[in-house]
């Protein structure tokens, strides 16, 4: 039986400058629980501790028609927990182990505009730049430190535009198109470092929705990674046992019917 407890206090500080505009700076302590892998044998792991420090600001123009936010973060991990799966002549098992700690420093940014009458354009970002610190690979037993942290692109944003039209007979139609991009992330294997890893890659997503007069039943088509871009999601490799990959979804286009009650 594994016990465990912690205290997690949280300080926030907000300065509200003028009208629409907040300055925030905010300490907060976090913690996950430790646990069993259950295997042939089992082993424990230790609970996850954080100390997240972060900065910002938030504004919005008193007419609604921009909205901006900043924020800058450090993440400070102790005992993280990574999960790796492990292939072994017994069988495939997913252990979760602790990298004895780590740090995250990140910028995040976020802007709206209404340009004209039912026009949208925003965007929302992250920079981040991560480091293990110390960590032994379960797979091959190697000492890791100085790499980024798996699944943590250095760069990501999300940038669209939305366009809404009211129709003379009480309907709308709303159209959005929408680019995301993400920069190349390793996998949590820990074995071939030159294999585990994905490049960056971008999607192009669109959407059209027509509400029916008095807005309680709607129909909408949405395609999603419209440029069918081939990526991975996930690779495990583990040399003369496994090589196995997954893929994001191809190209989809759906279609939806909703109501409202």
């Amino acid at each position: 039986m594994a016990k465990s407890d912690a205290f997690t206090p949280k300080l926030l500080v907000e300065y509200r400058p003028y009208d629409g505009g907040k300055l925030y700076a905010s300490a907060t302590r976090g913690f996950k629980s430790g646990g069993a892998n259950l295997e042939t044998t089992a082993t424990v792991f230790r609970p996850e501790r954080i100390w997240a420090y972060e900065i910002g600001s938030k504004n919005r123009t008193a007419d609604g028609r921009a909205e901006f936010g900043i924020a800058a973060f450090y993440y400070d991990y102790t005992d993280l927990q990574l999960r790796t799966t492990l292939f072994t002549p017994e069988g495939i098992f997913t252990r979760i182990t602790n990298a004895a700690s780590a740090s995250i420093l990140g910028l995040e940014l976020s802007a709206m505009v209404r340009p004209a009458e039912g026009l949208s354009v925003d965007f929302n970002g992250a920079w981040l730049k991560t480091r293990l610190k110390e960590f032994i690979s379960p797979v091959t037993e190697e000492r890791v430190v100085g790499l980024p942290m798996p699944l943590s692109p250095r760069v990501s944003f999300t940038t669209g535009a939305q366009y809404r039209l009211d129709l003379g007979t009480g309907g709308s139609l709303t159209a959005r198109g929408e680019v995301s991009y993400q920069s190349s992330v390793n996998f949590p294997q820990f074995t071939d470092f030159e294999r585990e890893r994905q490049s960056g890659y971008a999607l192009l997503n669109a959407n059209l929705r027509y509400d029916l007069p008095g807005g309680r039943m709607h129909v909408a088509l949405i395609g999603r990674n419209l440029t069918n871009r081939l990526y991975k999601t996930q690779r495990f490799y583990y040399a003369g046992f496994a090589d196995t990959e997954f893929y994001g979804a191809p190209r989809t286009v759906e279609a939806r019917l909703g109501f409202s009650f």
